[in-house]
């Protein structure tokens, strides 16, 4: 018996199923202009990052001309990023925000 979907489920969720079976992608809302990439930070730009990419996970080198289409269509969508996409988090403190005096 398939597990149960949530209700309005779509994208990956629609069509995987079985039990701890979990997936967040990431948007793709202004690639072009949310350097540096990775969680690391170690590429900066939108073609090494297609370079990189493509060796680590299809275990090969793409064609400039391949490099090139990808990184055209990640630069296709646009809009306004919010402001707050870039400020700066509010960590928590260690001691609940209270001084230690």
């Amino acid at each position: 018996m398939e597990p149960p979907l949530r209700t309005g489920a779509s994208g990956p969720a629609s069509v995987l199923r079985g039990p701890g079976i979990a997936m967040l992608a990431p948007t793709l809302r202004n690639p072009a202009e949310t350097a540096p990439y990775f969680h690391h930070g170690s590429v900066a730009m939108l073609p090494e990052l297609v370079r990189v990419t493509s060796q680590h996970q299809l275990g090969s080198e793409l064609a400039e001309r391949e490099v090139t289409a990808i990184v055209t269509w990640l630069q296709s969508p646009g809009g306004q990023l919010p402001k707050h996409y870039f400020a700066q988090p509010q960590l928590p403190t260690r001691n609940g925000g209270k001084d230690r005096t």
